[in-house]
């Protein structure tokens, strides 16, 4: 059987070592994964990041898997939910998971969990543009050179703040960076930079380290598209 698309797939389990063993199998399938250690991050990571699928380990601290289903909603990733021996599907009651596996869990089982759970999500994925016009428009009015002039000084704010961002000795340094980027995007319209800059100045105190080199690299593919949707825009107006 083929492997599914290349899937941004969010982990959410509070035990290291079963959440390591999840991300692994599905990096060998060839998918990229962010991984965390309770309901409260995941839902976090779900409001600043865009996943095809999570994976929900139903007892967690804080918000259990299945509210974190709940929250994520039809609008979110299709959720894959996990549980420890002795619970089933019957305790996740009407969160809206796809697909349910028990723990420990087999890497057979989960590879065609997500199959499954990526074909049914396929229909309801949409592709939101890069930069929102209207905002953009409520300060250039359409004027064309402005929006050329303005897509220039955000490519250079872009960089200009990755490369603080990249270059930071510390989590203030971190935060700043990523906080002057998250102004910068919002100022244009760039919504999924913006986003990704949000939660970029949550990542502080040790351990964020990987984290942060993974965001900052969605960072500047982010920032990336928005020089690409801008050089088409503009040639097309």
């Amino acid at each position: 059987m083929d492997a599914p698309e290349r899937l941004s797939i969010l982990v959410a389990d509070d035990n290291p070592a079963a959440r390591t063993q999840i991300v692994r199998i599905l990096e060998e399938l060839g998918h990229d994964t962010t991984a965390v250690g309770d309901g409260a991050e995941a839902v976090s990571a779900m409001a600043a990041l865009r996943f095809d699928l999570v994976v929900l380990d139903f007892e967690m601290p804080g918000l259990r898997g299945d509210e974190v289903a709940r929250r994520a909603g039809a609008d979110g990733p299709v959720s894959i939910g996990l549980s420890s021996a002795g619970l089933g599907r019957t305790e996740w009651g009407d969160a809206p998971i796809a697909e349910w596996l028990a723990k420990p869990v087999d890497a057979r089982a989960l590879a065609e969990a997500v199959r499954r759970a990526a074909a049914r999500g396929q229909d309801s994925v949409t592709s939101a543009p890069p930069v929102d016009l209207t905002h953009l428009a409520t300060y250039t009015d359409g004027d064309a050179a402005l929006e050329r002039e303005l897509a220039a000084l955000f490519a250079e704010s872009c960089e200009r703040y990755a490369g603080q961002m990249a270059r930071a000795e510390d989590s203030h340094q971190w935060r700043d960076a990523a906080h002057g980027l998250k102004g910068a995007a919002r100022g244009i319209g760039a919504t999924e930079v913006a986003r990704l800059a949000a939660f970029a100045e949550t990542l502080l105190g040790r351990g964020a380290e990987q984290r942060r080199q993974d965001v900052l690299e969605q960072i500047r593919a982010a920032a990336d598209d928005v020089s690409a949707f801008f050089a088409r825009h503009l040639q097309e107006g």
